[in-house]
């Protein structure tokens, strides 16, 4: 396990701008009041599909460097 020290203001900066990325798209469709069973599929949707484009290379970034750490064995 890494235990290089993490500034706490890098880990909270880096974790509003996830909050923000996540939650812009949930404030442009809840402004929108077009139909309520439609924005909140869009919602919920766009919401999923955040979490996924943040999620997707955070998984695999991890794996890549616990592949990496592991010591080759003969």
């Amino acid at each position: 396990m890494d235990y290089t020290p993490i500034s706490t203001r890098r880990v909270l900066v880096a974790f509003a701008l996830t909050m923000f990325v996540a939650l812009l798209p949930v404030l442009y469709f809840a402004l929108d009041q077009g139909g309520a069973i439609r924005g909140a599929l869009l919602v919920a949707g766009s919401v999923a599909l955040t979490a996924a484009v943040i999620g997707a290379p955070v998984l695999v970034v991890s794996i890549g460097r616990r592949l990496v750490r592991r010591p080759a064995r003969a």
